[in-house]
């Protein structure tokens, strides 16, 4: 028998066969996919009920523009009080094709999802660490939510995909990965605020592992021009260089902060907690260092959630990205080589998995309360008041969404420049911990004498404990001239539902709801 030849050297720029990640059978790969798509239908069946109040902002946005009054939240007033852009346009679109909007808002998260899968499989990525994002709740929880967080995730792993692509492929295909890396990345940036960081981590990926100048300069223009040219749209149409909705949860000592994120992180840890650690298992076990530079486009998120304090809404909706960037890159890492490694990984990540989704399959996701019953305050407000009255609300979602003919201040600011440019007094009420909540401003909100004054959650409260709700409830509530001209009344919107709201003595649009409500005690008559 002839003797075996000895392996050749490889080359200094071709990795050697037995560097390549060991590959499943088609038919493993399809198993895995099946059992995420699986448990990620359970999931959203779970949470078919739930749409959150603050993608009803948006959707006002859309609607008034999509009724010729420009993408606005109210006549004359030019503030962008929300920090999706892309995504705003994708709802228009759908919008002028004849969508209701809370459908266009639910399919394009399923749409989005669906890609994400639909690149997991593109990319021939390991399908195991697909079932930890799959069941990552955010994930689920959001794509039926109506906000961004499923679409920026997306496009978040598909740039950081064609940025390997960049680095792996020659010549000419490496510039065009690079150039569609930057397309990508730009899209996640138009998505969310936090994205603007991705381009020049991306960018120092591409120079750090030696990118030829070509490509990574392809993925500067590609990547800059998109966020100039929005740049200058908004400076045109908004004046102002940051989202309004970003200006809100500015100004707080950044001690406030990191602890109010951290408490975020904590009370949410098995939101998180095991995708994080089943993905950081995976990437140590697959043993490629390369496999880390995904990783660090992660960054943004994790910097926005410490600097900015958290989040209130479920599902660590701003840690999400991460964690399914994480999940994505274990799977371009491919498995380990050793079959117990695998093995363990696979076991590992199974269990992971269902411990993140345990909590979806055995009960339904209930709605969100804030945007069940604005609705239908919303509803009720503008068929009893007539057009163009001044209400003022911490719900700035769905009651003036589902008001259009009325005209509102956001009592947060989060659709109000001078509010959200306020700095402010912190602690001084119940939910000003809430990163969001923190501003308010009585006297200018007096100043606008408006005819309707909800304190308080969408159904409104007396405010008998003046620090129980909001900043500008409180200087509201404290303040002589809103005691001398404004007056609570009751009114019945549905059996079960009462809304309590203030009214101006002199106004006429506040006399014409008021016929339909009961007057009642104001609590500083008792105090």
């Amino acid at each position: 028998m002839a003797a075996e030849a000895p392996p050749s050297a490889a080359s200094p720029t071709e990795a050697p066969a037995s560097a390549a990640p060991p590959t499943d059978p088609r038919w493993q790969r399809l198993a895995w996919f099946v059992a995420a798509a699986l448990l990620a239908l359970w999931g959203l069946w779970q949470a078919r009920d739930f749409f959150h109040d603050d993608a009803f902002i948006t959707l006002r946005y859309v609607a008034r523009w999509l009724a010729g009054r420009g993408p606005t939240w109210n006549d004359g007033e030019h503030v962008e009080g929300y920090s999706h852009p892309l995504w705003l346009l994708q709802l228009t679109a759908l919008g002028l094709a004849g969508a209701s909007l809370v459908d266009a808002a639910r399919a394009l998260g399923v749409v989005y999802l669906v890609a994400l899968f639909a690149l997991w499989w593109r990319s021939r990525a390991w399908p195991v660490p697909l079932l930890l994002a799959a069941t990552t709740p955010g994930l689920l929880v959001w794509t039926r939510g109506g906000l961004e967080g499923v679409s920026f995730t997306f496009w978040l792993c598909l740039g950081a995909w064609l940025v390997t692509r960049a680095l792996a492929a020659p010549g000419h295909d490496a510039r065009r990965a690079g150039a569609l890396a930057g397309a990508a990345l730009a899209a996640a940036a138009l998505t969310r605020p936090e994205g603007a960081l991705l381009g020049p981590l991306a960018l120092l990926w591409l120079v750090l592992l030696g990118a030829p100048r070509r490509t990574w300069l392809a993925l500067l223009v590609t990547f800059a021009l998109p966020l100039l040219t929005w740049q200058a749209v908004r400076l045109g149409y908004y004046g102002d260089w940051l989202p309004n909705a970003a200006r809100v949860k500015l100004g707080a000592p950044l001690a406030v902060q990191l602890g109010a994120a951290l408490r975020y992180l904590r009370f949410n840890l098995r939101a998180w907690l095991p995708a994080l650690a089943a993905a950081a298992a995976l990437l140590a076990l697959a043993r490629r260092p390369r496999a880390l530079w995904p990783a660090l486009l992660a960054l943004p998120m994790l910097l926005t959630t410490l600097s900015g304090g958290g989040d209130h809404m479920p599902g660590v909706r701003l840690v999400m990205p991460a964690l399914v960037l994480l999940a994505f890159c274990a799977g371009l890492a491919g498995p380990p080589r050793q079959r117990w490694a695998r093995l363990a990984a696979s076991a590992l990540v199974a269990g992971a998995g269902l411990l993140q989704v345990a909590p979806l399959l055995g009960r339904r996701v209930p709605p969100d309360a804030a945007a069940a019953v604005g609705s239908q305050v919303g509803r009720y407000l503008d068929a009893h008041l007539p057009p163009g009255a001044l209400v003022v609300t911490a719900t700035a979602g769905s009651t003036p969404y589902h008001a259009p003919h009325l005209a509102f201040i956001d009592s947060l600011g989060l659709n109000d420049r001078h509010i959200a440019r306020r700095a402010v007094p912190h602690r001084l009420t119940l939910l000003q911990v809430l990163p969001g909540h923190r501003k308010g401003d009585g006297a200018y909100v007096l100043s606008r004498e408006p005819d309707v004054v909800i304190i308080g959650p969408a159904e409104g409260d007396l405010g008998r404990d003046p620090r129980g709700w909001f900043l500008g409830d409180l200087e509201l509530l404290t303040a002589p001239a809103f005691q001398a001209r404004y007056r609570p009344h009751a009114f019945m919107v549905r059996r079960g539902l009462t809304l309590i709201a203030y009214l101006r003595d002199d106004s006429l649009a506040a006399q014409q709801l008021g016929d339909a409500g009961a007057a009642m005690l104001a609590p500083w008559d008792s105090w």
